[in-house]
């Protein structure tokens, strides 16, 4: 990347203080740190846009010196401004900017400092098309994830009768699930043409190993598993809880993927 650490230092900071004043404006009313809450996460996300923006212009048209982590943590803020400001559910802005800092923690101070040497590969527009499909992808497949805990949280706390202010900001168990399941319904066939693409040009790259590659059997292996889900859901008729559970199971299966890509010829990503 083409900033320097104290950009990314200054970014996980932002977005900390950002969740910090947006809990405390959930746990007691308050404009003022909504406010800041908001603006902070804003900041990040034009930060986060600016480093996309000129790492595409810096390697255009070979892209692959973008970071996917970043384009993965860029949608969910998006998402999470979205629904704070247009949505009005601050239950969701918490929930999913949180696993966006923790997602980017991760990268910037974990993965960003393992040493690799980097391949040179002429990346075409098949492969950008391929790394694009598959973020949009997994972020569909993040937000279902997340609509199924709270489904989780919102099904315990009604079983309780424990009728509280968290409680009276989350939706309707219906609403959750209706999310949940349309997520999927998009993140599928992403990560289906996503892999078909990408299977195409691995096949002209890395030839015959790419079969036993670990992420190519991995996001395989992701791909049938949230098929299955939706299979479940639209045939056998799997509803609520079991639903939730089963997606909250998938999560792990993708996020295994992910992290197989150190272990694969996709450690250039």
């Amino acid at each position: 990347m083409l900033a320097e650490r104290w950009l990314y230092d200054f970014l996980i900071y932002s977005y900390m203080l950002s969740l910090l004043f947006g809990f405390a404006g959930l746990i007691k009313p308050n404009p003022r740190a909504t406010i800041a809450s908001s603006a902070l996460l804003f900041m990040v996300w034009g930060i986060e846009l600016s480093l996309i923006g000129m790492e595409i212009w810096r390697t255009w048209p070979q892209i692959s010196e973008i970071d996917p982590i970043l384009l993965y943590t860029w949608a969910l803020i998006s998402f999470a401004l979205y629904y704070q400001h247009i949505v009005k559910l601050d239950i969701f802005f918490m929930t999913i900017s949180s696993v966006g800092l923790i997602v980017l923690a991760v990268q910037l101070f974990f993965v960003r400092g393992v040493p690799f040497q980097k391949e040179v590969i002429m990346v075409s527009e098949l492969i950008f098309v391929h790394i694009s499909l598959a973020i949009i992808g997994y972020v569909a497949f993040s937000l279902s994830s997340i609509s199924a805990f709270l489904y989780y949280i919102a099904s315990f706390l009604l079983k309780k009768k424990q009728w509280n202010r968290f409680l009276t900001q989350l939706p309707s168990l219906g609403s959750l699930q209706r999310f949940s399941t349309g997520s999927l319904i998009v993140g599928l066939p992403c990560l289906a043409v996503s892999l078909l693409l990408g299977g195409i040009w691995a096949i002209q790259v890395v030839q015959p190993s790419v079969w036993i590659d670990p992420k190519m059997i991995a996001s395989l292996l992701t791909l049938i598993v949230y098929s299955l889900i939706l299979w479940q859901w639209r045939r056998v008729g799997w509803q609520g809880k079991r639903l939730a559970w089963w997606n909250l199971v998938a999560i792990l299966v993708m996020i295994g993927n992910v992290l197989l890509s150190r272990w694969s010829f996709h450690h250039w990503v």
